[in-house]
Order: C-alpha cells, then sequence, then structure tokens
C-alpha cells in the first residue's frame, strides 16, 4: 500500500503532468513507479506510509499563502496607482516570483475566472489538515491559521464549489479594487 497524493489540479490531471508524492515501502514505491509515471511528471518518494500525505498538506500551506500574500501586494500596487502589468512582470523576474504568479494569478484571479482548478473546499480541508497536523507537532504555524480562516470566511459566502483563488474576492470586495488585466 502507498499513499499518492497529487498536485497539480485539473490541468496537470488533463495533462498527465501531476506532482506525485508517494509515501510507503520504497520496494512497493519503486514496483508501482511505471503506473505512476502514467498520471506524473515529478514522482517522489517521500518516505514511509502517510509522508506522502504530509508533504502535500505542507506544499498546499504553502502554496496557498502564497496566493493570499500575492493577492495583497498586488492589490497594494493598484491602490497605489501602479501599472498592475508592469509591477507584475518586475515582481516575476525579481525575488518575490512564484508558481503563483507564472500560474495561478494570470489564469485565475486576473482573468477573473474562478471555475474550480482545485476547489476552495478542498482548499480548506487541506489548510485545516495542515494546521491540526502542525498543532499535533507543536509548531506554530501563525500565517496558516489566518489563511484558514479566510479560506472559511470565502466558503460561508457559498463559494466552496468555486476555485480556491476566489479568496481574492474577499480582499477585493474589501478595498473597491478588482485585480484584472
Amino acid at each position: 500500500m502507498l499513499d499518492a497524493p497529487v498536485s497539480g489540479g485539473s490541468p496537470g490531471a488533463k495533462a498527465g503532468s501531476l506532482a506525485v508524492m508517494v509515501g510507503g515501502d520504497k520496494v512497493v514505491y519503486e514496483r508501482c513507479l511505471e503506473i505512476l509515471k502514467l498520471i506524473g511528471k515529478t514522482i517522489c518518494h517521500c518516505g514511509p506510509i502517510g509522508s506522502g500525505t504530509q508533504v502535500k498538506l505542507v506544499n498546499n500551506l504553502i502554496s496557498f499563502g502564497n496566493l493570499y500574500n500575492s493577492l495583497e501586494g498586488m492589490l497594494l500596487l493598484k491602490k497605489l496607482g501602479l501599472d498592475m502589468k508592469t509591477a507584475f512582470e518586475v515582481i516575476q523576474g525579481s525575488s518575490g516570483d512564484s508558481f503563483v504568479l507564472h500560474q495561478k494569478l494570470p489564469r485565475s484571479v486576473f482573468a477573473g475566472n474562478f471555475e474550480p482548478g482545485f476547489a476552495l473546499d478542498l482548499a480548506y480541508k487541506d489548510v485545516d489538515l495542515g494546521t491540526e497536523m502542525a498543532r499535533e507537532a507543536n509548531v506554530p504555524m501563525l500565517f496558516a491559521s489566518i489563511l484558514q480562516q479566510k479560506l472559511l470566511e470565502a466558503k460561508s459566502r457559498g463559494w466552496g464549489s468555486r476555485d480556491w483563488s476566489t479568496i481574492a474576492l474577499l480582499l477585493e470586495e474589501a478595498l473597491g479594487v478588482k485585480l484584472r488585466f
């Protein structure tokens, strides 16, 4: 038996380019590797059973946090009256660069497209499990706890089946601006 959660959402599943984080016996992993390659581009053995899920949860905590932090920064730039497209390109070429800037924001928030690639309900579940895992390990996760509350706020609006980037709408509404170009 292996645990093998994936990352890459619907686009990655359709393209067969998911990241697969595998936990379990190394011999079983090696025996199943060719099957895993059918769905994934990046396949990593993370350790004993359960470790794939642990790596997936931490990956999602980081990814969701990157999006929220990027949203706040981009909204600040917009409120300052700066050219969003130019600022975005500068940040993509600087130390603030991330998957969120290259993939998530352009495909979702900037396009006003909140159709699910990864549902907000699933994002909340992963953040909830991740923060629970952190509590059990006695690791304080202040930012993840704040993110959890923002995701819950978006869920309470009935947006659970929409993409997790829908949390942008909370910030846009609060500031009276939209991040579109």
